[in-house]
């Protein structure tokens, strides 16, 4: 097969002829650089962009089946729906999980350039933010009824390399920056706020959104629409705060680091829950709450996973080597009142947990 060529042909040796032939596009990501038989019937060539293509001989014109996933690190992961979420990688491409089959899918449209850093879900509609090291803030439109996700034309770059990303009930995009904090709405920029510290993570909930800074502080911050004001400082971490999440019912905030200790606040009353989950010994990549809010799930860069109790701090659930080379990302998957958790990180995997709570 010519290296260049776009085109597959499964020749009849005898006959000396082409039975069936297949174009799948143009473009460098589509050349081909392999194809083998897979049992009797079925054909599957890989293309550059590391894509499988599955043909039936007896059918020519596009695969019966293309099987994507992703070729560098997954460093993010954002839900769509209970049952799917998307995934950012290194390469700067997007890929939507589909945990009912088992399979993934890519965003089309425009990648980004350079690694996602962060993914963010829009409450208010089928939105999903994300940013990268490319110095651009993109959107995905989901499909409200299918898993089809892509990107939209509409792109924002960013004032310097995003870090983290949040949105708030209204819809509002927060993106902290290295020196910086940048709000979008409508993909325009409606401020830029230069807080007195180096902010390195942010969550935001309805009218609040919380600033972790490598000053080893959570600055909870109130925002009216148009400004952010500092409203309380939360302290109780041993390193630079590298991830933060609110419950969904808005009472608590856990505070990740880059010590491996996760500290939990409550919200109204400005105060410290727990110190005690303290189980990782590297940074905290990223935290997820269940539903419920009685229990909360981080990744860490020292390859684990823990299961965390609001009820019970001692209790934990440790998920050994959940992601070989560093967990980047956790997410819940939670229907009919079971409770799976997805891990992912620098193997490019991602690892699905059945999880039984301790009583």
């Amino acid at each position: 097969m010519d290296l260049k060529c776009l085109t597959i042909v499964p020749g009849d040796v005898e006959a000396q002829k082409s039975v069936a032939t297949w174009k799948l596009g143009s473009g460098v990501d589509n050349q081909q650089v392999g194809n083998a038989w897979s049992g009797e019937r079925d054909i599957v060539s890989l293309s550059l962009s590391g894509s499988l293509n599955v043909f039936d001989p007896r059918r020519s014109g596009v695969p019966s089946r293309t099987l994507n996933a992703p070729q560098k690190a997954v460093t993010s992961l954002a839900p769509i729906s209970s049952t799917t979420f998307l995934g950012g990688t290194a390469d700067g491409r997007v890929l939507s999980y589909l945990y009912d089959k088992g399979e993934s899918e890519l965003v089309t449209g425009t990648n980004h350039s350079n690694l996602v850093s962060d993914l963010a879900s829009s409450p208010k509609d089928s939105r999903v933010y994300s940013v990268g090291y490319d110095d651009c803030v993109r959107e995905i439109e989901v499909g409200v009824s299918t898993a089809g996700a892509s990107f939209t034309p509409s792109s924002v770059s960013t004032v310097s390399q995003p870090k983290s990303a949040a949105v708030a009930s209204d819809g509002t995009l927060f993106v902290a920056e290295i020196n910086s904090v940048e709000v979008f709405r409508s993909n325009q920029r409606v401020l830029e706020h230069r807080p007195s510290f180096a902010p390195s993570a942010l969550a935001a909930l309805e009218g609040i959104v919380a600033l972790g800074g490598e000053d080893q502080k959570v600055h909870l911050n109130s925002w009216d629409g148009k400004t952010l004001t500092e409203t309380a400082v939360l302290e109780g971490n041993k390193g630079v705060i590298s991830a933060l999440a609110f419950s969904p019912d808005g009472k608590m905030l856990a505070s990740g680091d880059s010590s491996g200790k996760i500290v939990l606040f409550d919200v109204k009353e400005q105060k410290l829950i727990t110190s005690r989950w303290a189980f990782h010994t590297a940074r905290i990549n990223s935290i997820a709450w269940t539903s419920d809010s009685r229990h909360c799930a981080s990744a860490s860069l020292d390859t684990h996973a823990y299961i965390w109790s609001v009820a019970k701090p001692m209790r934990n659930i440790g998920i050994k080597n959940a992601a070989p080379g560093g967990a980047n990302a956790v997410h819940w998957l939670e229907k009919d009142g079971s409770a799976n958790l997805a891990t992912t990180g620098a193997d490019g995997c991602v690892r699905l947990w059945a999880i039984k709570f301790h009583e």
